[in-house]
């Protein structure tokens, strides 16, 4: 299937070790340098640092996954995704510890999914607590830009906090981006980038989630916004830069050039996907030209239900349900790092059939929608997108294909 294969090139082009090893060689860093690499893209990160750099005295990798393996003499930590634990503490611990001997340069690589990896909660909350309230923002519609907002404010490494703790004379920070706009500040929470948002903006965030969140952390934000908790910083006493090398945009413009070497017409769509997952594909499917249309991005989804799926897996039934019928489109939804929600799928490959082939199993499509258990829906249908852990991040692809 081509979308099938197209979903495999995306992954591809996603990668971030060797993305990794030209921005590492345009730095040409000299001298003692520690390097720090966070995420789900740590493991192949950190190689494609080791490859270029000649005098790491010091290299620590975090990442999610047991398999991943750091290069010679640097240590490794497996923490936890999506929500942060007592191993997420430990992975904060050991970073601090590490930006604080490194007085040379320190190079830091981000990827998606250090939010959650790497933590140390302020005086007053704990680990716990930061986990409840990971629960809770993600369980909402809200964007991931303003859940990041509120995670810099409950954090002790998270909002340039962890720059602020350095004593690295120069440190640069190299971010594969899984956030839409590719906001350095956002991307892990930006713990190496000055922070623009304030406990104010992020107590207005929070209010309406209030009743939902635990009381330390409201009582946290309060404090902050009295002016009584120190803002997260806005600069540092380093040299300090940082930038972006791979995005969901720079692989949907390398989807858009193969897919056109195959001779599909092809249009990547801009701006990025955001909002709920529903809405988005009502977008998608209202935009999308004859040949292949491509869209880059992150929906939202706001559970109910005690349901199985994630938001890939949903924006797809949803638009297997506008598509019932219809022989002319395909719709292919894609979490590159190949983990949508709290499952084993990275999404969907739907079509016209797709509703039928539920239906078929027994199932009533509109009643998985509502109760956000797509999954097993599209199990049923034969339409689960199964990737396995990609190893990279870039937010999510979306493909549609229509036939003229």
């Amino acid at each position: 299937m081509e979308l099938q294969s197209l979903a495999e090139f995306a992954v591809a082009a996603a990668d971030p070790e060797s993305a990794t090893r030209q921005a590492v060689e345009e730095l040409a860093i000299e001298g003692p340098v520690a390097v720090l690499a966070v995420g789900k893209a740590a493991g192949v990160m950190a190689a494609g640092a080791h490859a270029e750099l000649d005098s790491v005295t010091e290299g620590l990798v975090v990442t999610a996954y047991d398999d991943v393996a750091a290069p010679p003499g640097w240590s490794r930590l497996v923490a936890s995704h999506p929500m942060p634990s007592d191993k997420s503490e430990a992975a904060g611990r050991a970073a601090l510890d590490l930006v604080e001997r490194a007085t040379g340069t320190l190079v830091v690589l981000l990827s998606g999914g250090a939010s959650a990896l790497m933590e140390v909660p302020p005086a007053g909350l704990s680990t716990d607590d930061l986990a409840k309230m990971t629960s809770v923002l993600l369980a909402s519609a809200m964007e991931i830009d303003d859940i990041n907002v509120i995670r810099k404010h409950v954090s002790a490494v998270k909002g340039g906090r962890l720059a602020a703790a350095s004593r690295a004379s120069t440190i640069r920070t190299l971010a594969v981006s899984d956030v839409v706009g590719d906001d350095l500040s956002a991307i892990g929470s930006g713990p190496t980038v000055g922070d623009p948002s304030t406990f104010l903006e992020a107590l207005t965030l929070a209010a309406p989630l209030r009743d939902r969140l635990p009381p330390a952390v409201y009582a946290h934000l309060e404090k902050g916004a009295r002016g009584v908790i120190p803002e997260t910083p806005v600069s540092f006493h380093a040299d300090v830069t940082a930038r972006v090398i791979l995005s969901g945009r720079t692989v949907a413009k390398a989807v858009e050039v193969e897919a056109q070497r195959r001779g599909w017409m092809t249009a990547v769509h801009e701006p990025p996907l955001s909002g709920e997952a529903v809405n988005a594909v009502e977008r998608v499917l209202a935009e999308a030209q004859p040949g292949l249309s491509v869209f880059h991005g992150e929906t939202t989804l706001e559970v109910s239900g005690g349901g199985r799926g994630g938001r890939n897996q949903h924006g797809a039934l949803a638009g297997a349900l506008r598509l019932r019928g219809d022989e002319r489109r395909t719709l292919m939804t894609l979490a590159t790092d190949g983990v949508d929600g709290p499952t084993d799928a990275a999404g969907a490959i739907v079509d016209g059939g797709t509703v039928g082939r539920g239906s078929a199993a027994g199932l009533d499509a509109v009643e998985h929608l509502t109760n956000c258990n797509s999954g097993p829906y599209l199990e049923a249908a034969g339409d689960l997108l199964v990737t396995g852990a990609t190893g990279t991040n870039v937010a999510d692809l979306w493909m549609l294909f229509t036939v003229d």
